[in-house]
């Protein structure tokens, strides 16, 4: 059963009947006066051009007469305005609802609490990716800190050169050394260790450099060189303390070594270059220093 036509309050005194008419809460029939009209109109939230549209007017001059005192509205346009004000009372309701509904909804979801089921999977992910990232950190890590530590070492010696006018040498010693102390020591430095001493203009060796000692690469690391010029030797003359790879040790014969002048520039015609990769088999890392021989300076390069 379809249920009868209500008629819509226009304000505390007055209704609009689904026939058009005007009436009073006791149902007697009555004309608004023209501030009545316009109280209708901001009580509707409705524009002129809106009211007129709703009334079915032409324009919205008609509106204006109407809240000026200046005639009333036809049955006809009552009828429309009825008709409009049904068909906007549920768009109204349910903008109302959303409005009132959706920050409550809004906040509930932002309160809402994760499942333990979420919040196992993302423990498991974020295990997998540490434990991923850290066997990579590790590795990067000691290539990347064996190259700096030599690069340290090569501008150190390249600067005392310079400012000490003299021959230095930064030694690597790798299994090609010899002496009464190879078998002993060596082992333990072989493509690990460097060191900064002065030497002659015949790349021999001359004496430490005070504070200087032997720096010890990670050992995940492994060290290769190509090296330009002779081999630093030993100093016939015995001068003490000769090379030596540690301190009970004997005197060894010779050294691989980069060998700088006081001018800066290698004591070799030709560049060297040292190669620094992981011990770990299986990986690909490397980083490569190369010493430009006119310049003396070293680049690094990642690979």
């Amino acid at each position: 059963m379809t249920p009868a036509p209500k008629p819509i309050h226009l304000g505390p005194l007055a209704r609009l009947m689904p026939s058009g008419a005007i009436v009073s809460p006791h149902g007697i029939p009555f004309d608004l006066t023209g501030a009545e009209w316009r109280y209708v109109r901001h009580a509707l939230k409705m524009t002129g051009a809106e009211f007129a549209a709703a009334c079915n007017c032409a324009s919205k001059s008609a509106v204006a007469n109407w809240e000026a005192g200046r005639g009333q509205p036809s049955p006809q346009s009552l009828r429309s305005l009825w008709h409009s004000l049904t068909a906007r009372a549920p768009r109204e309701a349910a903008k109302a609802l959303k409005a009132k509904q959706g920050p409550a909804r809004e906040a509930y979801y932002a309160q809402a609490p994760f499942t333990l089921i979420e919040l196992l999977v993302v423990l498991s992910i974020i295990v997998v990716i540490m434990g991923i990232g850290m066997v990579t950190y590790r590795q990067s890590t000691g290539v990347d800190a064996a190259a700096r530590m030599v690069s340290r070492q090569l501008y150190l010696a390249r600067q005392y050169a310079v400012s000490r006018r003299c021959y230095v040498a930064v030694l690597l010693p790798d299994d090609s050394v010899t002496g009464a102390s190879a078998n002993l020591y060596s082992s333990s430095h072989w493509g690990r260790s460097l060191r900064v001493v002065t030497v002659d203009g015949s790349r021999q060796f001359a004496n430490n450099i005070t504070g200087s000692e032997w720096v010890m690469l990670p050992g995940n690391t492994r060290v290769t060189w190509t090296i330009a010029g002779d081999p630093v030797r030993r100093n016939p003359a015995s001068v003490t303390p000769n090379i030596r790879l540690s301190p009970g040790g004997g005197d060894l014969d010779k050294f691989d070594a980069v060998v700088f002048a006081p001018s800066g520039s290698l004591d070799a015609a030709g560049d060297s270059s040292i190669t620094i990769d992981s011990a770990n088999a299986g990986d690909p890392r490397q980083s490569k220093i190369i010493i430009n021989w006119l310049t003396g300076r070293a680049e690094f390069r990642r690979q």
